[in-house]
């Protein structure tokens, strides 16, 4: 059995997912392409990709912690966790109540964006209290801590593990930004690994005084890149790390992605992978990205020096959501780490 344990703590809804060519106006009723049923949540998505990127259940121990309603769709998530090897004995489930639901609409016309709505049902019980916190996470092993913003205080474990941690290593996708009310002394700068998307870049950056009222550039823009560039070396000035592990890194979708070593103060910028078929569905993408990332940061870090297991943990990262890309749906289309040996060779 690994000494090294992945636990997600996180959200678990079912997704249903509407496509269309273009969003309708206020008042107006647009005919859909198609309409699918998967199980989703930033948290589910993220523990489903870091599974389905090992090779087997030996190389890192997983497990997630959330909550499902005591209806249908609660069961479906607790038997593919279970089927997937994933740790599921601190899954709460809460009697009359439903499963968190997000209606997604990905739009074919706007490069196939999504749009999501959120429903939290059970996740509102995704809370823990000091006696909560100190059982969870009391093992021994060494242990990489998920999180996200689809739960109600998802920084009182980060704060918890600030303060108490020794074996213990935070990745944090502040996803919804907006979903949490962000302390103005929050220790961003004690977060191992920070991973966002361009918008939450742009959002972390005003929560953090380093922009004023511009509107960033799109992605069709030419100054794209070198925006978030010069943004990602913004955001990282306000917290200079001591501690050699720690990272910002800001995907860009099509564009690729940033790594900024937060002691050396060094900035990478990575181009997105070769796509083998088009794109039809960034649903998704993200999580695939942040799962396949922190399991191979997991897995090599104790053999690797910090920016060496990081630069190829994102290489594989970002092929693992290429893929996912061109695929329908969240946690459906997240590949197998097989899959992506047969088609990039690595």
């Amino acid at each position: 059995m690994s000494n090294t344990l992945i636990t997600i703590v996180g959200s678990l809804n079912y997704d249903i997912t509407t496509y269309l060519k273009k969003i309708p106006s206020a008042n107006e009723t647009s005919i859909s392409d198609n309409v699918e049923y998967n199980l989703g949540g930033k948290g589910f998505n993220q523990c489903i990709s870091v599974s389905k990127s090992l090779d087997n259940s030996n190389e890192v121990n997983v497990r997630m912690l959330g909550s499902v309603g005591s209806d249908i769709f609660g069961t479906f998530f607790l038997e593919e966790l279970q089927r997937r090897n994933v740790d599921i004995d601190s899954i709460k489930i809460v009697d009359n109540e439903n499963t968190g639901v997000a209606n997604i609409i990905v739009e074919s016309e706007n490069n196939h964006s999504n749009r999501i709505m959120v429903f939290s049902g059970a996740n509102k019980n995704t809370v823990f209290d000091d006696n909560d916190l100190v059982t969870i996470f009391k093992n021994p092993f060494n242990e990489f801590v998920v999180l996200q913003n689809e739960i109600p205080d998802p920084l009182k474990v980060v704060k918890y593990i600030q303060s108490s941690k020794k074996n213990k290593f935070i990745v944090y996708n502040p996803s919804p930004f907006n979903a949490i009310d962000y302390p103005i002394d929050f220790e961003w700068h004690n977060i191992d690994l920070i991973i966002v998307n361009e918008i939450e870049a742009f959002q972390l950056a005003v929560h953090l005084n380093v922009v004023g009222n511009e509107t960033p550039p799109t992605d069709e823009s030419s100054t794209f890149v070198e925006y978030f560039m010069e943004l990602t070396n913004k955001i990282s000035n306000t917290f200079l790390s001591t501690n050699k592990n720690r990272a910002l890194i800001v995907t860009l979708g099509s564009k690729g992605l940033i790594y900024k070593n937060l002691m050396s103060q060094k900035t990478t910028h990575m181009n997105a992978s070769h796509l083998y078929n088009p794109p039809i569905d960034s649903t998704g993408c993200g999580d695939t990205f942040l799962g396949y990332f922190t399991s191979n940061v997991a897995k090599s870090l104790n053999n690797l020096d910090f920016d060496t297991s990081v630069l190829e943990s994102l290489k594989i990262a970002n092929i693992a959501a290429g893929i996912a890309a061109t695929r329908k749906g969240a946690s459906s289309s997240v590949p197998t780490r097989q899959e992506v040996r047969d088609l990039y060779k690595i």
